[in-house]
């Protein structure tokens, strides 16, 4: 589990779930390791006494852009950038609810309209 993500009052992590590119795009995303590099979105679960919280993120740039796993040349470009400090350029940003949805759509349809939403509520969430 990523601990970095975790704020002290949020308690402690009990459960993530990652998600990926949906190779079926009547099917929800397929859950995968949070730790793979082909997680693009994960759920992370906090709890504290009784309180249980879920914090949203995405795979995105320090610059604000979302990772979009179907343009290579994107992809490409993020790894010439940040490959020679041995970073792919993207890690996990926190994104609002809405935009978490809005993302998982865009891994199942490749809907170019679920991803420039899923970007904007990443701006809000910033």
């Amino acid at each position: 589990m990523n601990k970095e993500l975790q704020l002290e009052e949020d308690g402690d992590i009990t459960n993530e779930v990652g998600y990926t590119i949906s190779n079926n795009i009547a099917k929800a995303p397929p859950i995968i390791d949070t730790e793979d590099e082909k997680c693009y979105a994960k759920i992370v679960i906090t709890q504290c006494k009784d309180i249980q919280k879920e914090k949203f993120y995405v795979k995105g740039t320090r610059s604000g852009f979302l990772l979009n796993p179907f343009d290579n040349s994107e992809s490409d470009r993020q790894r010439r950038v940040f490959g020679k400090i041995g970073q792919d350029g993207y890690f996990f940003v926190p994104i609002t609810q809405v935009g978490f949805k809005n993302y998982l759509e865009y891994l199942r349809s490749q809907n170019s309209m679920y991803y420039k939403r899923a970007e904007w509520e990443l701006k809000n969430a910033n």
